[in-house]
């Protein structure tokens, strides 16, 4: 059996219940880590940091990554359409352009966020 703490700082130590054998993993984040947990059958490791999560094999391999930021800006992206498609529209036309969509403003931070990742 053994111990596994993982720091904020990025650093691992597997500690052996056995025989007590210590192993230091290198620090394997720029970012700060937020949280992490094992599967339930403990073959993989999810650490959550500011800007990506990911996932280790038991032997601490990056076995998958996921921004939690796109670089792309999705619905706000701009985009080129033709001129005859906006010109008649008038003021119901300028209204419709100058609506903000809801899915895009930020939102508040809950009163209940406690700012923790938590993976289950």
């Amino acid at each position: 059996m053994e111990i596994c703490a993982i720091f904020s700082n990025g650093a691992i130590i597997v500690i052996s219940t056995m025989n007590g054998d210590i192993q230091e993993y290198p620090v394997l984040f720029e970012q700060k880590i937020l949280g992490g947990s094992w599967s339930p059958d403990l073959s993989l490791l999810i650490i959550a940091t500011n800007e990506k999560i990911y996932s280790f094999t038991r032997d601490f391999d990056i076995e998958n990554e996921v921004e939690l930021y796109f670089q792309d800006r999705g619905r706000e992206q701009l985009m080129t359409i033709g001129w005859g498609e906006t010109q008649f529209q008038g003021s119901e036309g300028k209204q419709t352009r100058e609506k903000l969509d809801e899915n895009t403003e930020p939102g508040l931070i809950s009163a209940f966020d406690d700012c923790r990742a938590i993976i289950s």
